[in-house]
């Protein structure tokens, strides 16, 4: 069974991939940087990169990561990732 949204359709392989690619994105996160953004904005990130077609998950995971809102907004969203992918380094 799959999950629908009006005008999208997530088969079941898709939503795991989602759901890693949201995982990853959180996990990426220090403790600091989760108490600053919602959990439900990646995800919304996410659908909307899924929505477009886009199916790669570590594309997915840096499209979350790539906002002012995942963090320190002075350190804009450049910072931001390469912060959380270090953390995986």
């Amino acid at each position: 069974m799959g999950y629908h949204l009006p005008g999208v359709y997530y088969d079941p392989e898709t939503i795991e991939l989602l759901r890693t690619a949201l995982d990853g994105a959180w996990d990426a996160l220090s403790d600091e940087r989760k108490r600053a953004v919602l959990k439900s904005d990646l995800t919304e990130r996410i659908l909307a990169a899924a929505a477009a077609g886009e199916r790669d998950v570590d594309r997915l995971r840096m499209k979350a990561l790539l906002r002012p809102s995942c963090g320190d907004q002075r350190n804009g969203s450049d910072a931001i990732l390469t912060a959380a992918l270090s953390r995986h380094g």
